[in-house]
């Protein structure tokens, strides 16, 4: 028990252990090239389910030029994590802070290459707030947890999906990660660390979770803009306003009591990814790649708000999920 409470302040890591009986962990990889003509998620992770006796280790993969994935199952046995560092191996193939070696050839096609990833521009961790989920990281039995590993960061190498060789030399990268038993009953994620100036980051998660019998809905976002975060969560004192869910857009406002950030999101040629339902991969999310985010970013100087960025960010990620009048009813 002690073991697990440490991983907390280690979000990077493998939080669970093979011999859980309804699990599952996922590494979120983007990578977009120099050109943002291409951009590729690769996700790395581990299902665990004792009912169906189908537990394994999986890596994911979603083009979303060509809106196309594949799932790649390998045996748990071949699954092995790092106590310390982010160093996920799954047989020949291995994912870290440093590089990703991509060794595939199953029935789903052939994915061979290596990309390797600058220094992560990380959600800072402290003692009480360890990382995205803030206090929330300390609550048991929630449904699932999340984690942001780097906003930002430069990539090279290539990698051949399908005989398709695709260079990422010059192009950037984001890292996430989520954990738990299933994922949550509705919710809306966005991502995007392309916009006009170098250094911008964004993402936002809000999210219907359930919680022993009930369930609540929460929310935590980060602006990444010149060296300096600035976190719009529920655990800081922020809240939403304004928000609108369609089937492929929505906007909103987060307001925090120095600051504000307004949002609004679009997504096309969503692509189909497995998700994991009690540990086993058996849901499906439909994610954009294509998406648009365009924001407002202001603080609040002698009572007035003050703009201090206004842009629109391309090659955005975007999802989606349930029914959106449940997390409306939820944040307000």
């Amino acid at each position: 028990m002690f073991s697990s409470l440490v991983k907390t302040w280690k979000p990077w890591i493998f939080q669970g252990h093979k011999n859980k009986k309804h699990y599952f962990e996922g590494w979120y990889f983007k990578c977009v090239d120099a050109a943002r003509k291409h951009v590729v998620s690769i996700i790395p992770g581990i299902a665990l389910n004792e009912k169906t006796n189908n537990s394994h280790a999986f890596i994911q993969l979603f083009d979303g030029t060509s809106n196309t994935s594949q799932y790649h199952i390998y045996p748990v046995s071949t699954f092995t994590a790092s106590k310390n560092t982010l160093d996920i191996r799954i047989a020949t193939n291995k994912f870290t802070e440093k590089r990703l070696d991509l060794d595939i050839d199953t029935d789903e096609g052939r994915a061979l290459g290596t990309i390797h990833l600058s220094e992560f521009k990380r959600w800072p961790i402290h003692f009480f707030t360890p990382g995205f989920m803030g206090w929330y990281a300390f609550v048991p039995y929630m449904q699932c947890y999340h984690g942001v590993l780097g906003f930002d960061h430069e990539i090279s190498g290539s990698i051949e999906i399908n005989n398709r060789i695709i260079d990422f030399s010059g192009g950037r990268g984001y890292v996430e990660k989520d954990w738990g038993t299933s994922f949550p009953r509705a919710w809306i994620w966005m991502q995007s660390n392309h916009f006009m100036e170098d250094d911008i980051s964004f993402m936002c998660s809000i999210a219907t979770i359930p919680w022993i019998g009930n369930y609540f809905t929460g929310f935590g976002a980060g602006f990444w803009y010149k060296g300096d975060l600035f976190p719009f969560t529920k655990w800081n004192g922020s809240h939403i306003e304004n928000l609108s869910i369609k089937s492929d857009q929505t906007s909103f406002t987060i307001v925090h009591p120095r600051r504000k950030i307004e949002v609004s999101a679009t997504g096309e040629d969503a692509g189909e990814l497995r998700s994991p339902v009690f540990g086993e991969m058996a849901g499906k999310v439909l994610e954009s790649l294509k998406g648009k985010i365009t924001l407002k970013f202001s603080i609040l100087e002698n009572g007035v708000w003050k703009t201090v960025f206004s842009g629109e960010g391309t090659n955005g990620g975007l999802e989606i999920m349930g029914d959106p009048k449940e997390i409306i009813r939820g944040i307000t």
